[in-house]
């Protein structure tokens, strides 16, 4: 039998999020890695990664990924998705929903 653990999400939290993803779609943004607010977001990740003194290495080891896929993700080689932002944001003990209110200012 397997168990599934489901994350329960507050209301303000719901909320949040679907203000972020909608005002991108609405602004049609380029989907593009290269794209300057995507790059802006991984520079965010990036500098949160370094203020709390964490290497790639052990990064990479917390999230389970080698450190050569960590790299290509902060150097937008490879594009992060929802679901990896959570888990970065977890690993660097940063609440989702400020991270997220945080991007949309960039």
């Amino acid at each position: 039998i397997q168990t599934c653990s489901f994350v329960i999400y507050s209301i303000l939290e719901y909320y949040i999020v679907e203000y972020y993803l909608y005002s991108q779609i609405y602004n049609n943004m380029d989907k593009s890695i290269h794209n300057n607010s995507y790059k802006a977001v991984m520079n965010l990740l990036r500098n949160k990664r370094i203020e709390r003194s964490i290497t790639q290495e052990k990064m990479a080891e917390l999230l389970e990924i080698s450190q050569a896929t960590l790299s290509k993700i902060e150097t937008c080689e490879r594009r992060l998705d929802i679901i990896e932002l959570r888990q970065f944001c977890r690993v660097l003990n940063i609440p989702f929903v400020d991270f997220i209110t945080e991007i949309q200012y960039l």
